[in-house]
Parts: C-alpha cells; structure tokens; sequence
C-alpha cells in the first residue's frame, strides 16, 4: 500500500485546505470517518515554522465556522529557524520523550561569536610566534567577521550531518602546504570548538536541533498504531526533518502534504532535474524531488488532496510556469508544448499575471519591495512573496 503522501496545487490555500481535509476526514486517510470534535485533539499536526503554527489556528476556525473549537495538536518543527519550538512545545504539554529533556542547552548566538572571536584571536597570535613577526595579528572587527563565518559554516555542516575529518585530502597535492594553513585554522571548528562545548555543558544550535528532531522521530515511531499524526508543508531541507518524515509515513495513521509538487512536468523533466549526470538545485522543485527520493516515493504516488483538485484554468497556468523553469536539458521540448497549447485557454489562465524582467537583483528587490508596499497601502489588499521552494512572507 502507498504511503500517505499528497500535495496541493499551486494557488490553493494551504492551510484552510489542510483544515478542511481533516475536519472532513480526508485525512490521514482519504474517504475516512470526520473526527468527533472532541477526538481533535488526539491528531497531532507538525508544521515548518511558528507562523505557520498560529495561522492554521485561525484556519481551523475559520473552516468550522466556529467561534471556537477544540483545536488538533499543532506544533512547529521550525524547520530552517533557530529556535526548537516544537521540542519545547512537546515538552510543555508533558509527552515527548526522556532522551529529548536530556539533551544539554544550546549556547546563546552572541555567547558563540564572542568566544570564536578569542578563538580565532588566539590562532593568529600562533600563526604570528611561528613566523616570528609582530604584525599578523587580527583586529578586533576581522575577528568577528571570521567568527561570523565559522558559526556559519557551522550551521551549513549541522545542519546537512557532515564530517569535516577528510578536509585535509580536499585539494591535489600541488597546493596541500597552502591548504594546510586553512585546515589548521578549521581546527577552531573541529578540535577546540567542540572541547569548548563540553566544558562549559552546552551544546551547538544546529546539532541540539537534529538531536531532539530525532528524539521526535523517534517517539512518534512508538506511538500506538491509531495515533494521527500529519506532517504539512515540510520539505526536508533539514536530514533530520526527512528522518521525522520516515516515522511519520511509516504510521498507519501518519499523512504527509508536500506544498505545489509539480505534477504537470513530464517524466524526462522531472527526472532531469536530479540524475546521475546533472543536478538542477536552481530550480524550484529541486528540494521536494530530492525528499521524495530520500523518502523512497516515487512523483507518481504522491496523490492531490480530496477537495484541493485545480481547476482547467489553474492547470493550464501550473502547466505554463512548469514549463517556462524546465531543465535546461529538456528545453527542446518548449518547441512541442507551443505546438500543442491551446492559445485561448492560455491567455484565460494567465489574466492578471504580469511579468517584470528586472537588470539586476538590486533593481529586482526594489521593484517586489514596492509591489508589496502598494499592497500593504491598499485597503483590503494582501500579498505574498513566494521564493521556488517556500513561502517567505
């Protein structure tokens, strides 16, 4: 049997469909019983950010049409933040599991800074005895501009669960002696760092995150076979979060809603965009192919949700976008799409979308801040900035 994996078209609300479905019983499972109003809170819905959180609330309410109701259990995973609310929200409510309580604090972002600052510091005054001169130290503004990049580089390996223990061998040996100078000043990340963690107890952001994300994954495997629980709009940017996303859709009762999978595109395009030649990580849906191969699904068992099919309208226009951002290897096939497309239906689909081919990045930033600073001023008017692969405000 499939997994329990859908997605919602482009344009869709997302989080009033999501409410729907489940209020319906659409979910996890199409065509199932609509959950007794009391039974809400038995279903456990985990969403990517805190926003996310308080929206589906008011979605909630507004799809009941109810003043109030007694709302699912909805937690961010926070997925991409720096916070871990979804841990601390679990073990307010008293059921996450010991191995997540137990995991040390996450030392504070200025805390980090200060102390890879005399870190650094400390390199350079070594770099500056073993070449006997007096003037390679650091000043003290190129030693938080360095300790800013290490805590980034930090974040980049946490959160991608990698090993920095072949960095020595990266470069041919023509250029080891010059590389060598930049494996020892990564000793601060891999070598005095973590001595600096364990003594004082803490631990870095990134890995408490994928520890108790884990530690999630992990209760969630356990629970009994009838506990819902619904992972929506995730798209596994995170390892750990993918790890989540196993346990949940192993679950009888376990649904996963992927945001705007592209179903239009053809098997060469979607295959294009990650193969054994190439990849695509430029286009926008790089993240959600690359999740569903880690998830083990294929694109073809992903299923719409009941109640969210598009529209003739809304399927041509997800058809033209889908198209218009095609691999570059497949690009040949624009020439059969123009043949084939029905002109008049286009031109319905595409009413009111404007396009803005702006010089640069600079003048394009203005032109949207602008957009939305009219929409802001326009009584009754809301707008959305959406990026390839998720939505940002």
């Amino acid at each position: 049997m499939a997994a329990n994996i859908f997605t919602l078209p482009t344009g869709t609300p997302f989080l009033h469909a999501l409410a729907r479905a489940i209020l319906s019983g659409d979910l996890p499972v199409p065509g199932g019983r609509a959950p007794d109003p009391l039974s809400l809170p038995n279903i456990t819905l985990l969403l990517p950010t805190r926003r996310a959180a308080r929206a589906a609330r008011e979605a909630f309410l507004s799809v009941a049409e109810a003043p109030a109701i007694i709302m699912p259990r909805i937690r961010p995973i926070s997925e991409g933040e720096d916070d871990l609310s979804l841990i601390s929200s679990l073990a307010a409510d008293g059921f996450t599991g010991a191995d997540a309580l137990e995991q040390p604090p996450a030392i504070d972002a200025l805390d980090r800074t200060l102390v890879l600052m005399q870190l650094v510091g400390r390199w350079h005054e070594g770099m500056a005895q073993s070449a006997a001169t007096r003037n390679s130290g650091t000043t003290p503004a190129q030693s938080a501009q360095l300790a800013a990049e290490l805590g980034k580089l930090m974040d980049d390996i946490e959160r991608e669960n990698v090993s920095l223990s072949g960095i020595q061998n990266l470069v041919p040996e023509a250029y080891a002696a010059h590389w060598q100078k930049t494996v020892d000043f990564l000793k601060i990340v891999t070598e005095y760092w973590p001595l600096h963690l364990a003594a004082s107890g803490m631990a870095s952001p990134g890995a408490r995150r994928n520890a108790l994300i884990l530690a999630e994954a992990e209760r969630i495997a356990n629970l009994k076979p009838e506990e819902i629980v619904i992972v929506a709009g995730v798209t596994g940017s995170i390892p750990a979060t993918v790890e989540l996303m196993r346990a949940v859709i192993a679950r009888p009762a376990g649904a996963i809603i992927l945001p705007a999978l592209d179903q239009s595109l053809d098997d060469a395009g979607w295959n294009s965009i990650v193969s054994d030649q190439t990849e695509h990580p430029e286009h926008p849906q790089f993240g959600l192919r690359k999740l569903l191969d880690n998830l083990g699904t294929a694109r073809s068992e992903v299923r719409t949700l009941p109640g969210s099919e598009p529209g003739s309208e809304s399927r041509t226009r997800t058809a033209f976008f889908s198209e218009a951002m095609r691999p570059s290897a497949t690009t040949n096939l624009w020439h059969r799409y123009a043949a084939n497309a029905d002109k008049a239906e286009l031109a319905r689909a595409l009413s009111g979308v404007s396009l803005i081919e702006a010089p640069s990045a600079q003048d394009e930033a203005e032109i949207v801040a602008l957009i939305l600073r009219e929409s802001v001023e326009t009584p009754g008017q809301t707008a959305a900035l959406v990026s390839p692969d998720r939505l940002l405000a």
